[in-house]
């Protein structure tokens, strides 16, 4: 085998190498839309400070809507941060809502004013 040859199929090798080593550490794949939204809702569930709250996720080509309504902004941003790291998300469209006025932590429920049976 000559030089030429050998060069060839080294270069041959190295192709085949990269192309395997790019699909097994996170080439493109095709994630299906309801295998991604089950999966930011798990991780968004899984979240100590977001699992209280009913947050809709939906998925659409990539795109990820997250809808609902949290106490804080810091909880809207954590939402969206932990839907961006989601493998197969391409992008996030935050739709989250602030609730008007959030309960104080340890404040009793609110009760029902007396009822007048003059």
């Amino acid at each position: 085998m000559n030089g030429s040859q050998l060069r060839t199929r080294l270069g041959v090798v190295a192709a085949s190498l990269s192309f395997a080593l790019f699909t097994a550490c996170g080439g493109p794949t095709e994630i299906s839309d309801e295998s991604l939204t089950e999966s930011v809702k798990g991780r968004l569930q899984a979240e100590r400070n977001l699992a209280p709250f009913d947050l809709d996720v939906a998925a659409d080509d990539g795109v990820v809507t997250l809808e609902g309504t949290v106490e804080a902004e810091s909880q809207r941003v954590e939402a969206e941060r932990i839907a961006r790291s989601t493998a197969g998300v391409r992008s996030v469209s935050n739709e989250i809502e602030l609730s008007d006025s959030p309960p104080a932590v340890g404040s009793p429920p609110p009760q029902a004013p007396p009822i007048d049976t003059d």
